[in-house]
């Protein structure tokens, strides 16, 4: 759909095929051997990127990944309490299905607590674009599952700053710390025991 968006209708009808395990089956989303190799979703990326010639491409591409972009995540998140108990289920269940970064909820300071988000395989610079990405959903799933107005966190990240950085604030709803020693996304502790603005009572 994004790459739609950027006139590449022609072009990506040629590259879908790169997306697709052998023996694709739709339905059967929970066969291992229907996972999509993130290496090839970056790969596929990375070509949308050289002609969008956009340097917030990647942030944009997790900004139009929402709830509902993320399947079961999404759902499981949905039927969380709170704020923390969905990015807790998230950083385990991305941990499970994107094999490129481990993510976990820790302690930061007194008041905030931080999403750390580490590559446990070495990606190059799709590593640097996936956690764009990540953070960009991150930012949309959140104004969805709380009924504040910005998305609730600080970006810090070992990139290099591409651009201004107020561009990216301004993408994303929240402030970027570039060419910083590691990668995470700091939250306050506050927001974090908010209660969701949808629960799912069915699953409850």
């Amino acid at each position: 759909q994004f790459a739609q968006q950027q006139g590449m209708s022609a072009w990506l009808q040629k590259q879908q095929s790169m997306l697709r395990p052998q023996n694709y089956v739709p339905n059967d989303i929970d066969d291992e051997s229907n996972f999509i190799d993130i290496k090839n979703v970056m790969d596929f990326a990375s070509q949308i990127s050289e002609n969008a010639k956009d340097p917030l491409f990647y942030l944009k591409f997790g900004l139009s990944m929402g709830i509902n972009s993320h399947g079961f995540l999404g759902y499981a998140a949905k039927s969380s309490g709170t704020v923390k108990e969905a990015i807790l289920i998230d950083c385990e269940l991305l941990h499970t299905r994107i094999t490129g970064y481990d993510m976990e909820l820790i302690p930061h300071n007194q008041s905030h607590s931080k999403i750390t988000l580490t590559p446990n395989q070495c990606y190059g610079d799709a590593a640097d674009a996936l956690f764009e990405m990540i953070c960009g959903s991150f930012c949309t799933m959140s104004s969805e599952l709380i009924e504040i107005p910005f998305p609730p966190f600080e970006i810090y990240t070992t990139l290099h700053q591409k651009t201004d950085s107020s561009e990216y604030a301004l993408a994303s709803g929240c402030p970027w710390h570039f060419d910083q020693t590691e990668s995470y996304l700091t939250i306050p502790n506050a927001v974090l025991n908010l209660p969701l603005a949808e629960t799912d009572s069915v699953l409850k």
